[in-house]
């Protein structure tokens, strides 16, 4: 690989998309071109979910497709343990700096952890801009400055944080991509999800049920528990692989002065509120959060 300016790299882990993703931008404020990767890390691959593996590849190949149409030479997929990955990217590409989404689960914070260090030792950057969610982990007190054990009062203080305007998109033709040396050759993702998985199937979903006249936003609140009626937006795994944003959703239900909507943002703290959780209490994802039910 030989470049005439070192890329930045763009490290994609639940961020498919190109459009209010903080990391992205950073990377591109940075100047210069991006490398784009994605790593089939072991780890990850053994994780429990049959429809984990057949919607990765679907992810995959729909943001290697939207890179594609910028002229870009798509998304880099390698495979290996990141610790080991990432430093040789970096130092093939001659990157300076690798741009992640913070990850606030027990794994990726060991795995990023492991990661910096490496980069560290070659005088290079991991930089963390923005997360999944809409007020990251580890933001949210009570009055007596300990971590959230009950939704209602994580729920109040919540509501009175700021959350973040979505960042600027990135046009997949305004940048300049280039490929790693040694990148895997995707497989062809299962035809039905493959119409499902991705930013612009996400962005179209979302906008078509935000605006439909029945079981739409506006119905949320009265229909959402009732199983009978289509009446949900079907967003959890398009919010799971980051083809949206919650911070996108919550700017567009800003407008609308709803229940529905208001039900529906309710939500997305409850996204937040159980990874608030997860991030200070660990154990929470084996035992319960409060002593007291530990035994029953």
């Amino acid at each position: 690989m030989s470049l005439d300016s070192p890329p930045a790299v763009w490290w994609v882990r639940r961020d498919f998309r190109l459009c209010d993703n903080p990391a992205l931008h950073a990377a591109v404020e940075d100047g210069g071109t991006i490398l784009p990767l994605f790593i089939v890390d072991p780890v990850l691959q053994r994780s429990p979910g049959a429809g984990r593996g057949p919607w990765l590849l679907a992810a995959l190949a729909a943001l290697d497709s939207d890179l594609r149409r910028g002229g870009a030479p798509g998304l880099n997929v390698v495979g290996g343990r990141p610790s080991e990955v990432i430093p040789r990217i970096v130092q093939q590409s001659g990157a300076q700096r690798v741009h992640i989404s913070a990850d606030f689960a027990p794994y990726g914070r060991r795995r990023d952890a492991a990661v910096q260090r490496a980069l560290a030792r070659a005088g290079k950057e991991l930089r963390a801009t923005g997360s999944p969610y809409a007020i990251a982990p580890g933001n949210l007190y009570n009055e007596a400055g300990q971590p959230f054990q009950v939704f209602s009062p994580f729920h109040y203080a919540w509501l009175a944080q700021e959350v973040q305007p979505p960042a600027p998109d990135v046009a997949a033709d305004s940048v300049e991509w280039v490929a790693a040396d040694d990148r895997l050759r995707l497989e062809e993702p299962d035809a039905d999800l493959a119409s499902l998985a991705g930013e612009q199937p996400a962005r179209q979903s979302w906008y078509e049920w935000r605006h439909r006249d029945q079981n739409g936003v506006g119905d949320y609140k009265r229909l959402h528990d009732f199983p009978g009626v289509d009446a949900t937006s079907h967003l959890s795994i398009t919010l799971r692989w980051g083809h949206l944003h919650p911070r996108t959703l919550l700017a567009d239900l800003a407008p609308l002065r709803s229940q529905g909507a208001q039900a529906y943002a309710r939500q997305l703290a409850w996204r937040d509120f159980y990874a608030d959780v997860l991030f200070h209490r660990p154990e929470a994802r084996r035992e319960p959060v409060r002593p007291e039910f530990r035994g029953h």
